[in-house]
């Protein structure tokens, strides 16, 4: 063999063993072990250095915490709309924020400002519905003592910003109190209270007093006749009770006269068929018998003929009578109710008459004593009201001094209870991962470089 055949067998041998594919067109996972396990060590290091890595950088790196300062912005309640009551903020949120950000925050930290020590940093958040803004920082345990004092900082600067909106305010509302309980203490005086009642209920009394005796003789007279027309409904009642019966009855007599009158129809029906059977019993029978059917039909249709005959009398002629009978009362006790009616409605205009002459007798009186009572009354109310409003202005000002609420820090500086970021138990367990796949990586790298070299010393 030549030289050139042994080169093409050697390239050809080196070309197979680079091919991923076997005589089956498809890789073996054996050869992938195989190749895992030849460079094993290169694997093994890899991975144990990229968890080394990753145990350095967990245990060397401190944790984090997240520092938390809370500050509850101070609020009043103001009235809108009426009496709607409605919480207001010393300042909003939003502005508090701006304020916090742009001046408080820098300013504090200028104040800490060391070359030595880093300032941390320092981050606002807050919700333009919610009273509360909360400061934030994000260090490692170790500078505990920075963050309090420079959150402790930063809380006292907004407090004290906020002092002089809190005392102008304060001021303003016990001056309000002051002005209610000056004046509720003069309207609930005695003295007040009888110089504008008193006159108004003497003069009420002299009018009723004058009222009594001519109210007395109008009051007896009027019984009478309101007696008198009471009775007078109780007959037309009882008159009425009694049209519902006959008008019961002659509904009975209808459905008695409906009910025969249906009764006529059916046995008219029975004697025009019996007749018709009559017609047709020589065509139907041919022997001896035909005659004694003839004449047994005749007698059925005799007898229906009767018994129709007598329905349509009693229709004729007792239902006719009684349903007159009932017509003519129905009538007697109609005229009965309007004579009753008309009584009534006499004695009602002679009641109207009284209560006019009543009326027309003492109009200037019981106008006077009316509006003598109106005039109380009012007063009365008016005086009443009056109380009540500047009780109601005294509560509502004590209760608009006691809900006023200064700014106040609710917590300065209170750490997570655990620490931010992923912890050391995660970045081992991420070291391990990605050592393990560069680990691979490599080996895999390392067995194709190898081969590649072999190809191309075998090709050259």
């Amino acid at each position: 063999m030549s030289i050139s055949s042994d080169r093409a067998v050697t390239v050809t041998e080196g070309r197979e063993a680079l091919s991923p594919h076997n005589s089956g067109d498809e890789l073996s996972l054996f050869d992938l072990w195989a190749v895992l396990v030849r460079r094993r060590a290169i694997a093994i290091l890899t991975t144990l250095t990229v968890i080394a890595l990753a145990g350095v950088y967990a245990f060397v790196v401190p944790s984090a915490y997240m520092f938390s300062t809370a500050i509850e912005i101070g609020s009043y309640v103001e009235q809108s709309n009426g009496d709607m009551r409605v919480r207001v903020p010393l300042e909003l949120p939003n502005s508090v924020r701006q304020r916090l950000e742009v001046a408080l925050v820098p300013m504090a930290r200028r104040e800490f400002d060391d070359s030595d020590v880093e300032v941390p940093k320092v981050s606002v958040g807050s919700n333009d519905s919610s009273e509360v803004v909360a400061v934030t920082t994000e260090v490692p345990e170790s500078r505990r003592e920075h963050v309090v004092a420079l959150h402790q900082r930063i809380a006292d600067l907004i407090v004290d910003a906020h002092k002089k909106i809190f005392g102008k305010i304060m001021s303003d509302l016990e001056q309000v109190l002051e002005e209610r309980q000056l004046q509720l203490s003069y309207i609930e005086d005695p003295v007040v209270e009888r110089s504008r009642i008193q006159p108004l209920e003497e003069a009420l009394a002299e009018s009723e007093r004058r009222l009594q005796t001519i109210d007395t003789n109008y009051q007896t007279q009027r019984l009478r006749s309101v007696n008198r027309q009471e009775e007078a409904r109780f007959d037309l009642a009882d008159l009425r009770d009694q049209q519902q019966l006959l008008k019961g009855r002659i509904d009975s007599l209808e459905k008695n006269k409906s009910l025969l009158q249906e009764e006529i129809r059916a046995g008219q029906a029975v004697v025009e068929e019996l007749l018709s059977s009559r017609a047709n019993a020589p065509e139907q029978r041919s022997n001896s018998s035909e005659s004694n059917s003839v004449q047994m039909i005749s007698g059925q249709v005799d007898q229906a003929r009767s018994r129709v005959q007598e329905l349509q009398n009693r229709v004729d002629i007792v239902l006719a009578q009684d349903l007159l009978s009932a017509a003519n009362d129905l009538d007697e006790n109609a005229r009965a109710q309007r004579r009753v009616a008309s009584d009534i409605e006499a004695l009602g205009n002679e009641i109207a008459k009284i209560d006019s002459d009543y009326k027309a007798t003492l109009a200037d009186q019981h106008a006077l004593v009316e509006l003598s009572r109106v005039r109380l009354n009012d007063e009365q109310l008016k005086y009443r009201g009056m109380i009540e409003e500047a009780r109601f202005g005294v509560q509502a000002a004590t209760n608009n001094l006691a809900d006023v609420t200064p700014t106040r820090v609710l917590f300065v500086a209170l750490s997570s209870p655990e620490s931010v970021g992923p912890g050391k138990a995660l970045l081992l367990s991420l070291g391990a991962i990605l050592g393990t796949m560069l680990g691979i990586f490599c080996a895999f790298g390392t067995e194709f470089v190898s081969r590649a070299n072999q190809y191309i010393r075998d090709s050259g």
